[in-house]
Parts: structure tokens; C-alpha cells; sequence
């Protein structure tokens, strides 16, 4: 016989004093920060992925700091401490969910509740039916760089989405917040990775060479031996992009991290990296990370 659902949507089991337990997201919004604006919160009691589409900021999680731009992702461990701080360029414009590992409300809580306790002092910070699930993948801060196509960033849109109509479906955020959880779990513990090609090989050899950057699609088909149809699918098949759009993105990492571990001129830093016009090199650093050169340096040097 089927359980009979009550109008919150929330399951409940035959005894209406021995609740279900399931797990649910309890927010999704968005956020932008002020330039240089800084703000702390914790211990909040939920597990949290934090998503960044523009501008950059720091985010230090129970005491590990992460240096964020857009695309990145950053997941933080049930009841965590957290600290926000912009970049002083621009504002910065953050995402995120925030669920409930294992929500098992008694009878006499009203569903749905859309509330995230952020502090100690909250009414539901010490609430029993709300904790964390020792099977839920996320237990230390994470963080990684994801394509604005991956799975979870979709996951991520519908659900924020969802929260912001006028009726919010308990059951749907249940489902959605079982979804979550499982792309968390194929992000932090990923199938081994398939080998790399060796056509594909033949580029990586090459593409750190500055004057790679010259290369045309047609001349990287032929150092890799291969015609540019299959060039292109092999390439989109392993990185998730086309050829030419992640050989730009890993000269662009490379001179990130050449910005924050030296003090070479930004110049010369354009040249390391296969740009010959610095214009050329600081519009495209902004487009990637949503900041100009000299100010990312500013902000993450040292880090």
C-alpha cells in the first residue's frame, strides 16, 4: 500500500512520530558582493557549494583559503565557518546551494522551511532533525574549476531557478538535492581518467612553447598526425572544449600562476605565454578571470 504524502510534500512513515528521513536543499539564490565588501558566517549547518560567474573574491573555508573566479566551484563541509571577501576592482557575483544531508522533521514542523541557519544563534542551529549524513561525500573544503556545461552548473541554474518562483515543491527539492549529492560524489571522487590520446599527447608536448601560439588548427592537425575532424572530436572528448579554446584557457593558467608566484613583468608574463600585443593578453585574462592582470596580482599574489 502507498504511503500517503501530507500537503507539505514532506514523506512520512505510517507512525507519524517516526519521520522520514531524507535529504533536502534547504536554499538556493544568488549574491553580489561589493568591491572589497567582507563578510564572515558560521557555523552554518548545511552543506554548501558555492558558485562563482563574475568577478573574483577569496574564499576561506574553516581556515583554507581559495582564490575564486568564474567557474570555479567550492564545496564546504557540513556546520562550516566561512569568510566572503571581494576583490576591490569589481563586484562579485556568487551562487549557491545549501543542503540538508539528512532532514527528518517531526510531524509538528510545518514544511517546507527554506531557512539556513548561518550562526549559533539561529532557531535551527542545534535543531536534531537537521544533520549531516556520514555517507555524504563532502568532508573538507573543495574546490575546482568547472565548464559553464558541466552537469552540476545545470543542476545548479534549475534549481536556483525553481527557488525563484512563487510556490517552492519540497518534493522537488528533494529529488534535486539527491541529484546534487551524487555530482558532488562523481566530482570529489572521480572515475580514474581515461588515458590521453596520443595525437593529443603530441599537442601537450607543444602547447607550452610561447610561439605555439601561432599555430592554426590546421598546422596542430598536423603535428598531431591526425585530420582536424578527428583533432576536434578527440579534443572535445577529453577536455570538454574545442582544441583552440583550451589551448587559450591553459596559456591563461599558466600566466595566473606565473602573476601570483613572481614578479615578472606583466609584460614579459604576455610573451611567456604566446601573447605578443599585452592588450591582447589583458582582455583575454579579463574575459577568463574577470579581472585585469595587474589587479589579479594585487589580490592573489603571495597566495
Amino acid at each position: 500500500m502507498a504511503h500517503n504524502k501530507p500537503e507539505d510534500g514532506a514523506p512520512r512513515s505510517r507512525n507519524e512520530n517516526q519521520p522520514v528521513s531524507y535529504p533536502l536543499i534547504g536554499r538556493a539564490n544568488s549574491h553580489v558582493f561589493l568591491p572589497g565588501q567582507t563578510v564572515k558566517y558560521g557555523p552554518v549547518a548545511s552543506v554548501m557549494q558555492l558558485w562563482c560567474s563574475c568577478g573574483s573574491g577569496v574564499v576561506e573555508v574553516n581556515a583554507t583559503r581559495f582564490a575564486v573566479h568564474p567557474g570555479m566551484v567550492v564545496l564546504m563541509p557540513w556546520r562550516h565557518h566561512v569568510r566572503y571577501t571581494a576583490d576591490r576592482a569589481q563586484a562579485w557575483h556568487l551562487s549557491g546551494l545549501h543542503v540538508f544531508p539528512v532532514c527528518a522533521p517531526p510531524p509538528n514542523i510545518p514544511l517546507p522551511l527554506w531557512e539556513v541557519p548561518h550562526d549559533q544563534h539561529h532557531p535551527l542551529a542545534d535543531a536534531p532533525w537537521l544533520n549531516d549524513d556520514p555517507r555524504q561525500p563532502i568532508r573538507t573544503p573543495f574546490a575546482r574549476e568547472l565548464e559553464p556545461s558541466h552537469p552540476l552548473l545545470e543542476l545548479t541554474r534549475y534549481v536556483i531557478r525553481r527557488f525563484r518562483e512563487p510556490a517552492i515543491s519540497p518534493a522537488t527539492m528533494r529529488h534535486a538535492a539527491e541529484l546534487v549529492l551524487g555530482e558532488w560524489r562523481q566530482l570529489v571522487m572521480p572515475s580514474p581518467p581515461l588515458p590521453m590520446p596520443q595525437p593529443l599527447r603530441r599537442i601537450t608536448d607543444r602547447a607550452d612553447d610561447p610561439a605555439s601560439a601561432l599555430l592554426d588548427l590546421d598546422q596542430w592537425a598536423a603535428i598531431a598526425g591526425v585530420s582536424r575532424a578527428t583533432l576536434a572530436r578527440l579534443a572535445r572528448g577529453h577536455w570538454q572544449r574545442g582544441l583552440m579554446a583550451y589551448l587559450r584557457h591553459r596559456r591563461l593558467v599558466r600566466a595566473a600562476d606565473l602573476l601570483r608566484s613572481t614578479r615578472d613583468p606583466i609584460g614579459s608574463i604576455a610573451s611567456c605565454v604566446g601573447f605578443t600585443d599585452p592588450q591582447h593578453f589583458s582582455r583575454a585574462f579579463r574575459g577568463e578571470y574577470g579581472i585585469s592582470p595587474q589587479d589579479y596580482r594585487s589580490q592573489y599574489g603571495g597566495l
